[in-house]
């Protein structure tokens, strides 16, 4: 279960029910994403590509 996410904000100034000098704190939705995205691969030549670079280093 994600952990629920708390934002603190201020009193919203056009607001006359709230009272001044008060810390709100909003409750979030939880994250729409509970897994991390996967890692791209490594950059660089993988094994078992087919590719090698040539006698003078450029790949071909």
């Amino acid at each position: 279960m994600p952990a629920e996410r708390f934002v603190i904000t201020e009193r919203p100034k056009n607001s006359p029910l709230l009272p001044d000098d008060t810390i709100y704190i909003v409750r979030l939705p939880p994250a729409t994403t509970t897994t991390p995205p996967p890692t791209p691969p490594p950059l660089g030549i993988q094994p078992g590509s087919g590719v090698a670079p040539d006698s003078d280093g450029w790949f071909a």
